[in-house]
C-alpha cells in the first residue's frame, strides 16, 4: 500500500463516520488509478459509555460496543414461529408460539433505574453503577424469548339451539373467545425484550429507554352465517 488519507465526520448526535481511502494498494493488471474505500460507523445509541452499535467491514453490522469492545449483537442466533388448530367436536382450538434465540438488547432503561437508586434490587444496582462509565456489558442483556402470541377458543352452536334463537335466518353460529400476548417467557430484565425505541430499522432497534410495554388483550366474538 503506497498511501491512505483518513477522514473522520460527525454526522449527528451518536453518528461519527470514519472514511479512509488508499491508493495503489494490489492494483489489477492493467488499472492505473485504483482507490479503495472502507469505513466504520458508530451509530444509535447515547455514545459509547452507554452501549451503541458499530458498523466495520468485515464485522457484524448489528454488533455492539461499549468502552471495554465489543460487548454483544442484536441478531438472534435464530427466530421461528409455532401455530397449531385443532378441532374436536364443536371445539376450536387455535395458537400461535413466537420464539426467539439470541439477539442482544441496550437496556437503557436499567441503567436509569440504577442511576437514581429506583433498581429493585439495590445490591447488583450497586454492583453495576461501580463499573459505569469503564464498563457497558451489565446492560446488555440476552433478549431471547418464548411468548404465546395468540390463543383463540371456539364453540359452534347447536343447530337445534341456532333454530330457537334465530329462527331459520342463520344458518350456523360460532362464539370465540381470544387473547393476545399471553405468556411470556424471558429472562431479560427489562418490561420486554421487543423493543424498538428508535424505529423498526434492522440495525440501532435493540435499544430500551422506558418504552411503553406491549398490552394483554382479550377479545369475546359472535359470529353468524346467514
Amino acid at each position: 500500500m503506497k498511501g491512505t488519507r483518513g477522514m473522520r465526520v460527525l454526522l449527528g448526535a451518536g453518528f461519527l463516520l470514519t472514511l479512509a481511502t488508499a491508493a495503489g494498494a494490489a492494483e489489477p493488471a492493467g488499472a492505473r488509478d485504483t482507490t479503495y474505500f472502507w469505513m466504520t460507523v458508530l451509530t444509535g445509541g447515547f455514545g459509547t459509555a452507554l452501549g451503541t452499535f458499530k458498523v466495520e467491514e468485515d464485522s457484524s453490522p448489528t454488533q455492539m460496543i461499549g468502552p471495554e469492545g465489543t460487548i454483544g449483537d442484536a441478531n438472534p442466533d435464530f427466530q421461528m414461529s409455532f401455530s397449531s388448530d385443532l378441532d374436536y367436536k364443536r371445539w376450536s382450538v387455535g395458537m400461535l408460539w413466537d420464539w426467539k434465540k439470541g439477539g442482544d438488547v441496550i437496556n437503557l432503561t436499567e441503567l436509569l433505574f440504577d442511576l437514581f437508586g429506583n433498581a429493585e434490587d439495590q445490591a447488583a444496582s450497586q454492583a453495576r453503577t461501580a463499573v459505569f462509565g469503564t464498563q457497558a456489558q451489565p446492560w446488555v442483556q440476552d433478549a431471547s424469548y418464548l411468548k404465546l402470541r395468540e390463543l383463540s377458543v371456539s364453540y359452534h352452536i347447536p343447530q337445534s339451539a341456532t333454530s330457537q334463537l334465530f329462527g331459520s335466518v342463520v344458518k350456523d353460529a360460532r362464539i370465540t373467545f381470544s387473547g393476545r400476548n399471553l405468556i411470556r417467557i424471558t429472562s431479560f430484565r427489562g418490561i420486554d425484550p421487543e423493543v424498538s425505541n428508535f424505529g423498526n430499522q434492522a440495525i440501532v432497534r435493540n435499544i430500551d429507554v422506558a418504552p411503553f410495554p406491549p398490552s394483554r388483550s382479550f377479545f369475546l366474538s359472535v359470529d353468524l352465517d346467514f
